[in-house]
C-alpha cells in the first residue's frame, strides 16, 4: 500500500495544466534536477500469470510480526517534542537505534518513530525541528525527524498550495540528500529517499536506488519492506517482479524462514488492489493466504476493512481490528475503524479517544467523512429528544450535541446549537 499515491481528480487536472510548469522549474533550481507532478498511477488490473502458483510453501516456523512503535512510545515522542525537552527526545532515538543494532526487526520500530513526523506534521511547526537541530548540530537525528516531518508538510499542503508544497518537497530533498552523502546506510533516510521519489514520479530514480540497497542489503526489515513495496504495481512494476524480489531478500538470508514475512507483503499488496476494484472474495483469499507466513498489522487491518466495509460483520471487524492494534498501536488506520465500531456499542468517549489518535497521524481529510456522519447521527438524535420538551431529554440533547462538536469541531453550527439548548435549560 502506497499511502502517498494521490487519486486523481477534476480539481488536480484543472490546477496541473495551469501550475505544472512553474513547479517544474522552481524544483528545478531547489533540486537541480527535473520532475514531475506527483504521479496519479493506474488502478492496477489482476495480472495474468501464475505467480500465486510460484509461492512457497509457508514454513511452519513462521516468524510472526516485528514489533513495531507502541502508541504510549509514539504518544511520549510527540509530548517530548511539543514540550522541545530535545534532550529527552534524543534519548529516546538512541535507545530505539541500540535496540535495532542488537535485535533483528527491530528497526520496524525505528523506522515507525521517524515517519511519525509525517504522520504528525499538522501538529508541529518547522521551528520545533530546528530548535531541535541547534540544540544538538552534530546530532543525525534531528535533521532526518524534519526531513520526514517536511515530507509530511508537503502531503498536507498538497490540496491548498502548489507552492507551499513544493517549497517543502525541495526542503526534504535536499535535507535527506545530505544526511545520506554522510550516513549512506541510514535506513530511515533511505527508505525517505524512496518514498520522495515515489511521490514525485520518479520511477528511473526509484528504481535505481532500490537495486543500490538491494545490492548491499544490510539485513534491514524496514528497507526490505519499503524496497519490496516499490515493486508494486502502483509504482510501476508488477506482482511478479515483488515475489521474484521476496525471493531473493528471502534466499540471501541465514535464517529464511524470520524472512518469510515479505510474501506475506506481497498478498497484502495484491489484497488490496483486490478490494479497491470491490473483489472482495478473492481479497479475502490473498489475505488470509497472506496471515500464514506471518501475523503482520496491516494483514489484520485489510481484513477489518474488509469485515466492516464489505461483510458487514462488526464483530470479525473487531476481532481483526483488536489483533492489528495488539501489533502496531501506534499506527492510525486501524484506529479509525476502531472509533467507529465503539461508535456503533454507544461507547462515543472511546470512539473519539480513537478518533483523535487518528485525526493527527492520517493526512489532511482522510477522517472527514467519518466525523461528519458521526456528527449527523448525534445531531439527529438531540433533534428527537428535543421533542420530548422534558428537562431531561433537553439535557441529554445538549449531551449529544456537545459530543457531536467533539466529533466535528469544524462545524461551527453545533456549537451554536449546544448554546442554545444550554439556554433552554437556564430557562
Amino acid at each position: 500500500m502506497s499511502t502517498l499515491c494521490i487519486q486523481q481528480t477534476d480539481r488536480r487536472r484543472h490546477w496541473k495544466s495551469r501550475h505544472l510548469k512553474i513547479w517544474r522549474q522552481w524544483l528545478l533550481g531547489c533540486l537541480c534536477a527535473s520532475v514531475i507532478l506527483p504521479a496519479t498511477a493506474a488502478q492496477p488490473q489482476p495480472e495474468q500469470g501464475s505467480w500465486l502458483d510460484q509461492l512457497p510453501a509457508p514454513d511452519t516456523r513462521v516468524q510472526h510480526d516485528f514489533p513495531r512503535l507502541e502508541q504510549q512510545q509514539a504518544s511520549q515522542l510527540l509530548e517530548l517534542l511539543a514540550q522541545r525537552d530535545f534532550a529527552g527526545l534524543n534519548q529516546a532515538y538512541l535507545q530505539l537505534d541500540k535496540a535495532a543494532v542488537l535485535h533483528p526487526g527491530q528497526d520496524l520500530k525505528a523506522m515507525d518513530a521517524f515517519e511519525l513526523w509525517r504522520q504528525a506534521a499538522a501538529s508541529y511547526t518547522e521551528e520545533d525541528f530546528d530548535l531541535w537541530i541547534k540544540s544538538a548540530p552534530e546530532n543525525h537525528t534531528p535533521r532526518l525527524a524534519k526531513a520526514w516531518y517536511l515530507f509530511g508538510k508537503a502531503v498536507n499542503q498538497r490540496q491548498f498550495s502548489l507552492d507551499e508544497m513544493a517549497q517543502s518537497l525541495a526542503q526534504a530533498m535536499v535535507i535527506n540528500q545530505q544526511l545520506l552523502a554522510a550516513k549512506p546506510d541510514s535506513s530511515a533516510s533511505l527508505i525517505l529517499q524512496l518514498q520522495l521519489h515515489d511521490y514525485l514520479g520518479q520511477r528511473e530514480e526509484e528504481a535505481t536506488l532500490a537495486q543500490q540497497i538491494i545490492h548491499s542489503f544490510n539485513g534491514s526489515a524496514a528497507l526490505a519492506d519499503a524496497v519490496l513495496r516499490s515493486a508494486s504495481p502502483l509504482q510501476g512494476g508488477s506482482y511478479q517482479q515483488m515475489l521474484e524480489l521476496a525471493q531473493a531478500l528471502v534466499g540471501s538470508q541465514t535464517k529464511p524462514q524470520d524472512w518469510q514475512w515479505l510474501y506475506g507483503v506481497v498478498l497484502e499488496q495484491a489484497a488490496t488492489s483486490e478490494l479497491k476494484a470491490k473483489r472482495s472474495d478473492h481479497a479475502r483469499h490473498l489475505l488470509e493466504l497472506s496471515l500464514q507466513y506471518g501475523s503482520r498489522w496491516q494483514t489484520r487491518y485489510e481484513l477489518a476493512r474488509l469485515a466492516y466495509f464489505f461483510d458487514r460483520d462488526k464483530a470479525a471487524a473487531a476481532v481483526y481490528v483488536e489483533q492489528a492494534l495488539a501489533l502496531a498501536s501506534a499506527q492510525p488506520e486501524p484506529h479509525l475503524i476502531q472509533s467507529r465500531l465503539e461508535f456503533s456499542r454507544g461507547n462515543y468517549q472511546s470512539a473519539l479517544k480513537h478518533l483523535q489518535w487518528a485525526r493527527n497521524l492520517m493526512a489532511a481529510g482522510l477522517t472527514d467523512n467519518w466525523q461528519q456522519w458521526a456528527a449527523e447521527k448525534l445531531s439527529d438524535r438531540a433533534e428527537k429528544l428535543k421533542q420530548h420538551e422534558t428537562p431531561a431529554a433537553l439535557a441529554e440533547a445538549l449531551q449529544m450535541v456537545q459530543l457531536a462538536a467533539e466529533f466535528n469541531p469544524n462545524d461551527t453550527s453545533l456549537l451554536m446549537a449546544a448554546s442554545s439548548l444550554s439556554e433552554q435549560l437556564g430557562k
